[in-house]
């Protein structure tokens, strides 16, 4: 008989898991040590030995070979009697080798083969090929389906001493009592599954229609104490650095939420066998709720510590949200989360309803934030599927933020097939919940509901190409009664947080390229090809759905329900490449992974699920695991499960905040440097401001707000977000309304790739310099503002010298002699887009130059070591703030090196290298943003500028023409 292509599937699978075990064994293995004589080298040196490395592969081949043989032989015997059975067997055999396939996989880009995922392939594979072996010899039929599922039963009882475990170790307070340990669980894990697999192979051998008669008690058995793990959720006490134990501290309805779904779980499963028990399909008892708190124990059970990020930066982001809702902030009018309610805000909102709401706690609440949307995902893709194996992957695989387990929510609910077939009732549904897959997510958001926006089109088209006018009617009354609903977008804040949204997602759309961009270039070399392979995977979404149109189009089969899914996957995969595309950090999947494992596990899994029919769905099961564990985005390993039971965790020392004034930090682990800056800093505000007074931090350092219990006054609250002019000129406008008395200038700002404030928020920098005083203390840099300061707000404070003052200000924004890099050129090649930017003040001709030799049409010779053209700007009368931009046209003949242009300004007091910056040129326009020097944008008047070619030895002669001084519109 001839062997199908699933069978093959199949053969090559358990090979592999095979030889993986087997290669994994004989790394481990060390052989007696017999060395032949008294050598040095080294492996004596290390006392090891190199016989097992001799004929670990002599083994891999003989057992390939012979897996291949054994495998071969039984599937043309069960093709001879019984096809189906044998396409059963295969596909069974390639489900059990899943596991193990997803932990191979990885090792192709990660570093560690996790064993246990292949021990539990290998016990699959082996207890299905036995059974199959002896029904042969016993010519007796055999239900496949039914040995996977008592299988699958005794791994999950398996998993009794665990869950119990997790109950016993919440009642633990005590290091005396300190719960049961993980080892003593692992080995009772192992007998629990010895015990039930012994009599499992027992009764499938020797009685399998007494097991057949009760597998319906079986699956009761096995899952019945899966509801517990759902306990995982609960924090383990904390054993501090001296000994002592403490505990988060959650709420009355943290404990509620976690028992109800642990009953909700007992109650599902107990309903379910009394539904269903005398059900031919055993798949209706099992529950969905049992398998998600599995899911959550592997993925989320294990407690994170109370530790604060000194990167205040990004950890701010997910304090301040809920917090200044709280204060009567709406969302995205006057607080804008920078990715959105979900990713940002979600967990806060737990964080406050089911903890303390510190920032102690803030790791836990996102704990539960991804165990609660993975509930709501695994039910949202079971309903979709109808297949709890398929579901379970998917939510398994999808991992790495919140937003991606929402997105794949709304994929799952609008490319139903029951939906897309009442178009009325998928218009309606999609009316509703677009504008919360914006809120929640606003700039992916915005390009899933664009793309999904082929269903209404084709749904109109549809209506007026067949003439039906009865869904037309229909349709009209629903609008109506929709648009009546609506009116809470115009009476609410809702209509104008949608607007914002869009709005942002418009303005910075053109310049989050610019503004956060990393070119794919500078690492595509440095990690390999298959790592790039991985990285760019998400191609493989966009070119199979246009595949799959065509072949849905050269059968016939383009019907709505398959096409519109596979368009708005298309659509959406290609509208995503500027943020998939746009950061592309060395070494890291970066943002092309996150879109990779979305687009892959979330929405072409499910599109193409609908496409395939039961079988040759294994082929997409296949692709997803092997891509998705490439990925890894989810540990592929039991130990995290095993873990998850701890009683206790080390934390280390905890500082208790309490009794102290920055005690919205909670009691957790906190950098004694990070501890310090932030007293320092809430002594300052306190001696300066009035308890609670707002001030304007621009440090980017968002959760100094949240720590010193201080509210933000602009709604995005980091300047390194704010690189957009529109949403610098609006967050002015709110400032001038009342001027906050007090700015937070310099303490360790975090600038990235911005280059301070001076050039990533222009007009910002402009304004603080216009209406604040700076001054040090205690090493901060803050600015007084000047309204303040003439109502005597603070007495007669010593304000510092002009010099000391441009000092200041130089510190905070920007540095002396700052290295401007290629940014003049980058500028200057932008040139005529740029020109509306920027209004023409002073075209300048050069005064006299230095070691140059002129030769026609404003271009030199360099003639010694020292080569600079000077320009007379004295008659001018220009101050630094009529005119902060530099352009001329540059050009270097016979260059052996990139040239290096330094740009001197004095105005009265001579040249010195603190007033100068420096950048590396190319032949072209420059464009130098001389005004982000607050050393040229203080000048009353500006006397010369000197350009100098700073290494002679790089250009044998140069050209500068077309000099022009401009100012920012």
């Amino acid at each position: 008989m001839r062997i199908l292509n699933i069978q093959k599937l199949a053969i090559s699978t358990a090979a592999l898991v095979w030889v993986a075990l087997l290669l994994f064994t004989m790394l481990q293995v060390t052989p007696a040590i017999k060395y032949p004589d008294f050598i040095a080298g080294y492996v004596t040196w290390t006392a090891m030995t190199k016989s097992q490395d001799l004929i670990v592969f002599p083994l891999v081949i003989i057992s390939f070979f012979g897996i291949f043989v054994m495998f071969m032989s039984l599937f043309k015997r069960l093709n001879s009697l019984d096809v189906e059975g044998g396409i059963a067997f295969a596909y069974h055999i390639v489900l059990w080798s899943l596991p193990a396939f997803s932990a191979v996989s990885s090792i192709l880009i990660h570093d560690r083969l996790s064993e246990d995922f292949i021990v539990v392939s290998l016990i699959g594979i082996i207890a299905l090929t036995i059974c199959v072996w002896f029904s042969l010899i016993k010519q007796e039929n055999i239900n496949v389906e039914k040995l996977s599922v008592g299988l699958l039963m005794v791994l999950f009882f398996s998993l009794s001493p665990l869950s119990f475990s997790v109950v016993f170790n919440i009642f633990s307070f005590d290091l005396a009592r300190d719960g049961i340990d993980i080892s003593l669980v692992k080995k009772w894990i192992i007998g629990f599954f010895l015990v039930a697999f012994l009599i499992f192979m027992f009764f499938l051998v020797y009685n399998r229609e007494l097991y057949y008669k009760n597998l319906k008690k079986i699956i009761f058995i096995g899952q019945i104490s899966l509801p517990l793990l759902f306990l995982t959720l609960y924090p383990a006490k904390l054993i501090e650095l001296d000994g002592k134990i403490s505990t988060y501290n959650t709420s009355v309805f943290f404990i509620a939420l976690v028992i109800s779904l642990m009953l909700l779980g007992f109650i599902d499963i107990i309903r379910r066998y009394i539904k269903y028990g005398q059900d031919l399909n055993c798949y209706k008892n099992f529950s969905p709720l049992a398998l998600a708190a599995l899911l959550i124990a592997m993925k989320f059970g294990n407690t994170n510590p109370p530790i604060i990020s000194p990167d205040d930066y990004h950890f701010g982001e997910y304090l301040l949200g809920w917090w200044t809702y709280l204060q009567g902030y709406i969302p995205y009018i006057d607080f804008f989360p920078s990715h959105g309610l979900v990713n940002n805000d979600f967990a806060g909102f737990l964080n406050f309803i089911f903890y303390d709401g510190t920032a102690a706690s803030i790791a836990e609440s996102q704990r539960l934030a991804f165990a609660l949307l993975t509930i709501i995902l695994f039910f949202a893709v079971f309903s979709f599927t109808k297949s709890l194996l398929f579901t379970s992957l998917i939510v398994f695989f999808l991992g790495g933020r919140l937003d991606l387990l929402f997105l794949a929510f709304f994929a799952a609910v609008w490319f139903r097939k029951d939906l897309i077939k009442n178009k009325v009732k998928w218009s309606v549904v999609w009316f509703i919940t677009a504008p919360l897959v914006i809120l929640g997510v606003p700039a992916q958001g915005v390009l899933l509901v664009a793309s999904s926006g082929v269903f209404p089109i084709y749904f109109l088209f549809e209506t007026v190409r067949y003439k039906d006018w009865a869904s037309v009617k229909l349709i009209i009354l629903i609008i109506l009664i929709i648009l009546i609903i609506s009116s809470v977008y115009v009476i609410t804040p809702l209509g104008e947080m949608v607007l914002s949204i869009i709005n942002y997602v418009l303005v910075n759309g053109a310049i989050n390229q610019i503004a956060y961009g990393i070119p794919w270039s500078i690492s595509v070399d440095s990690d390999g090809l298959l790592f790039e392979a991985v990285r760019m995977s998400w191609v493989v979404v966009p070119t199979v759905m246009l595949f799959s149109l065509y072949f849905l189009h050269q059968k016939n089969r383009l019907e709505a329900h398959l096409t519109l899914p596979l368009l708005a996957t298309l659509f959406f995969s290609i509208l995503l490449i500027p943020y998939s595309m746009g950061r592309i950090d060395p070494g890291y999947f970066s943002r092309t992974g996150l879109t990779g494992i979305l687009l892959i596990v979330g929405f072409m899994s499910l599109v193409v699920w609908q496409l395939l029919n039961h079988y040759n769905r294994i082929w997409l099961i296949i692709g997803m695991v092997f891509l998705a564990s490439l990925l890894k985005y989810v540990p592929l390993s039991f130990s995290p499960l095993l873990t998850s039971s701890n009683a206790f965790i080390n934390v280390g020392q905890l500082k208790n905040t309490q009794e102290t004034k920055l005690s919205n930090i909670g009691r957790a682990k906190i950098h004694e440097d990070h501890w310090v800056r932030l007293n320092n800093l809430s002594g300052v505000l306190d001696d300066m401001l009035e308890p609670k007074e707002s001030y304007l931090d621009l440090s980017s350092r968002n959760a100094q707000y949240f720590y010193l219990d201080r509210r933000p006054l602009i709604p995005v609250t980091a300047p390194y977000n704010m690189p957009s002019p529109e949403q610098q000129i609006n967050a002015i406008s709110l400032l001038e309304e009342n001027i906050p008395r007090l700015a937070l200038l310099e303490a360790n700002n975090v600038i990235h790739d911005g280059g301070g404030l001076a050039l990533r928020n222009h007009y910002l920098y402009r304004f603080i310099i216009d209406n604040y005083e700076p001054i040090e203390i205690n090493g901060l840099i803050v600015g007084l503002s000047k309204e303040a300061l003439n109502r005597g707000d603070w007495g007669d404070v010593i304000l510092p010298s002009r010099s000391k003052k441009v000092e200041l200000f130089e510190s905070a924004f920007s540095r002396h002699r700052i290295d401007y890099e290629k940014l003049p050129v980058a500028w200057g090649m932008s040139n005529e887009a740029l020109d509306s930017k920027m209004t023409k003040v002073q075209d300048i001709k050069p005064l006299g130059t230095n070691h140059l030799e002129f030769k026609n049409a404003n271009s030199y010779e360099v003639t010694g070591t020292d080569p600079f053209i000077v320009y007379d700007l004295s008659s001018y009368n220009l101050s630094g703030q009529d005119a902060g931009l530099l352009k001329f046209d540059f050009s270097c003949s016979e260059s052996n090196a990139e040239p290096k242009i330094q740009i001197f300004w004095e105005g009265g007091a001579g040249i010195s290298e603190d007033s100068s910056l420096f950048f590396t040129a190319r032949n072209g326009t420059v464009i130098v943003p001389l005004d982000s020097a607050p050393r040229w944008y203080l000048l009353n008047k500006i006397e010369s500028i000197r350009i100098d070619l700073h290494d002679a030895t790089t250009c044998s002669s140069f050209s500068i023409h077309n000099t022009t001084l401009y100012k920012r519109n």
